[in-house]
């Protein structure tokens, strides 16, 4: 089956140990698209935050952000949005006020932070302990940061809906207390990106469902489709997929749910996958 679709995450699975894009990768991606297959991306990063990345490498593509509550189409047109309804982020935010959890509110346009002050310098602080910086990538990290807003200068309107929403917590038992309460919405997605976060979006929001709506208008099926992950918010796109990766770095649980498993995002896993596809077009 030819593929015309190669779908990838980002954080764990495309960017590599130092959060960029790697030249070796920037370039099978390169090589990919000049091939004729369509590159994409589906992150729960936002759309800023995601295209920095890749304008980095010079890569243009199309991207599902948010764990597929806005798609974008390469020349960054919104093509596709499923926010989250009111009234439930009403009353998921009551109860993270009431319980004292950090939590981050993504819109189109800003991402607001509870206590941004402190998670601004919680978030540097850990970045530092990880990573040897040097002065221009602190500052760029920085600059990022202070992009953001705080919580409290967030308003809910018809014109800046919620798109997604991330809770963090260092506290295990009160995170699960806060999936059993966030289970009585039905129309929500709730899944995670790492240990200490919970992800919400709409049910509708999801890699998986964003891309089968992609090929849909482009007339092919999810037999076309490669898709690439690491962790709980990729299940959909991996599990919808019978051409599915999961990286070596992935837990047991998502290997499982991926059709086939590749090299660590520190070791080029998705350049490995994107080079194998291409000598197999060749044959």
């Amino acid at each position: 089956m030819m593929i015309k679709l190669f779908a990838s995450d980002m954080d764990g699975t495309l960017l590599d140990e130092t959060h960029t894009i790697n030249d070796r990768t920037a370039k099978a991606i390169h090589d990919l698209q000049a091939a004729g297959v369509e590159f994409m991306i589906a992150t729960g990063r936002d759309y800023q935050s995601a295209s920095r990345l890749t304008k980095a490498q010079n890569i243009s593509c199309a991207m599902i952000n948010l764990n597929g509550a806005l798609v974008h189409d390469k020349d960054g047109n919104v093509i596709y949005d499923c926010p989250l309804e009111y009234e439930t982020i009403e009353s998921v935010i009551t109860y993270l006020n009431d319980h004292d959890l950090l939590y981050t509110i993504y819109t189109e346009a800003y991402t607001y932070f509870y206590n941004r002050d402190e998670y601004i310098q919680n978030t540097f602080k850990n970045l530092q302990k990880r990573f040897d910086f040097d002065d221009l990538t602190a500052a760029q990290i920085k600059d990022n940061l202070m992009e953001n807003k705080d919580a409290s200068e967030f308003t809910f309107s018809k014109e800046n809906p919620v798109l997604k929403m991330m809770i963090m917590s260092e506290d295990d038992d009160k995170l699960h207390q806060t999936h059993l309460y966030l289970e009585k919405f039905p129309e929500l997605d709730v899944t995670s990106s790492a240990p200490g976060n919970l992800e919400i979006t709409h049910k509708d929001a999801q890699k998986g469902l964003a891309i089968i709506k992609h090929i849909e208008k482009q007339g092919y099926t999810m037999d076309n489709v490669v898709t690439i992950g690491d962790s709980l918010n990729d299940r959909s796109m991996l599990q919808l997929c019978p051409n599915s990766y999961a990286m070596a770095n992935a837990s047991e649980e998502i290997k499982e749910m991926a059709a086939h498993t590749t090299f660590s995002n520190d070791q080029y896993g998705v350049a490995v996958v994107i080079e194998e596809l291409l000598e197999n077009m060749k044959k």
